[in-house]
């Protein structure tokens, strides 16, 4: 399990640019910030495009009330090799992401050094990855 500070299903505000939707989905990175997407509220017809924003500019939306940190429930440790069981990609656990309504997928990228065409990312359902050994990456 990994542990955020978003709650998926609730309302927050971006400090930033104003922007108030619901959590939909958020990504935790090996490196980097972890993201959130928010998706806007209002009538189908004026809806915007989801927006994925780093969780440091999330607030907790006015009238929303405080939640209690979110849990993603996730058996991939980041760092960690995985292989794809059903392509046989083989690569290092660098994201993962939670959504409301979906399975959790993770983020494989390839060692360089292994394959000698470097592959770019590759995401898949987390019901697909396999542990691959037992070294982790850490930063």
């Amino acid at each position: 399990m990994i542990e955020t500070t978003i709650k998926l299903g609730r309302k927050y505000r971006d400090t930033v640019s104003g922007f108030v939707g619901v959590a939909t989905a958020v990504q935790m990175h090996i490196s980097g910030p972890d993201q959130v997407c928010l998706t806007p509220i209002g009538a189908p017809s004026e809806l915007k495009p989801d927006v994925w924003l780093d969780e440091s500019r999330m607030e907790i939306a006015p009238h929303e009330t405080v939640p209690e940190r979110g849990i993603v429930d996730t058996r991939i440790i980041l760092g960690a090799k995985y292989v794809d069981k059903v392509t046989g990609f083989l690569g290092t656990a660098t994201a993962i992401a939670a959504y409301s309504s979906r399975p959790n997928r993770v983020c494989l990228t390839p060692d360089a050094i292994d394959q000698v065409d470097v592959k770019p990312d590759f995401w898949i359902d987390e019901v697909r990855a396999e542990r691959s050994g037992t070294s982790v990456v850490t930063l």
